[in-house]
């Protein structure tokens, strides 16, 4: 058996679900607006970035020259998605009545996400220096969202009105399925290095948000 620790670096992009009544609910909840029931969710303008850079440590043991065992933690970077909706109903806030006719709620919402596990790694051997490979394993993830929302608009009297700006900071963790595979390259008894794809599979605040790490990476075996 040789044990080995590495580090890598590369590129995260994050497959957002699209922003629907459900998560347009948890967020006015979260961030204490009181809607009416006829107020509905229709996206009117969504921006969304999904991409990030992200880095990872890690180390592990090689069983045999087909199969390894590897323990990590990655920081799977930032992501964020604005969203503006109609709002043509009453709202309120913190016992301020605001009866919108014409008017548009605003929501931000800003993510970063991290995770740890474990993998089982199965290797093919191309020659004495190259290698490929495949890994599964399970990631604990915890996601960390900054929201923010305002209201603004007309009020039925015809004047110009607007509810406070609101923030909440919020978190959510839980554990799912961390897949991939890349190929390695040995350039001495004790340098490798490998190249590789990874989905972490994420269900955040009740929302798929699936990330892709693509790397670069540096280990050392003892």
């Amino acid at each position: 058996m040789n044990w080995y620790v590495g580090v890598s670096g590369g590129y995260t992009s994050t497959d957002i679900d699209e922003f629907g009544q459900s998560a347009f609910d948890d967020v006015t909840d979260a961030l204490g607006f009181q809607l009416s029931p006829s107020d509905r969710f229709v996206p009117d303008k969504v921006r969304i970035d999904d991409s990030d850079t992200g880095w990872k440590v890690f180390g592990g043991v090689k069983l045999s020259r087909f199969l390894a065992m590897e323990v990590f933690y990655v920081h799977l970077g930032k992501y964020s998605q604005s969203v503006a909706t109609p709002a043509l109903a009453d709202l309120g806030w913190n016992g301020i009545e605001f009866d919108v006719l014409d008017g548009t709620f605003t929501v931000h919402s800003g993510f970063e996400a991290n995770a740890y596990g474990a993998e089982v790694i199965g290797k093919v051997p191309v020659n004495e220096r190259i290698e490929l490979f495949a890994k599964l394993g399970l990631a604990s993830w915890d996601v960390e969202a900054d929201i923010s929302g305002s209201l603004s608009g007309t009020t039925i009297d015809g004047s110009p009105g607007a509810l406070p700006a609101r923030s909440v900071s919020v978190d959510d963790d839980g554990t799912d399925i961390v897949w991939g595979f890349g190929g390695a390259l040995k350039f001495s008894d004790h340098w490798n290095a490998r190249l590789e794809w990874e989905r972490f599979e994420i269900n955040a605040f009740n929302q798929d948000a699936d990330t892709d790490y693509i790397s670069l990476g540096i280990e050392f075996v003892f």
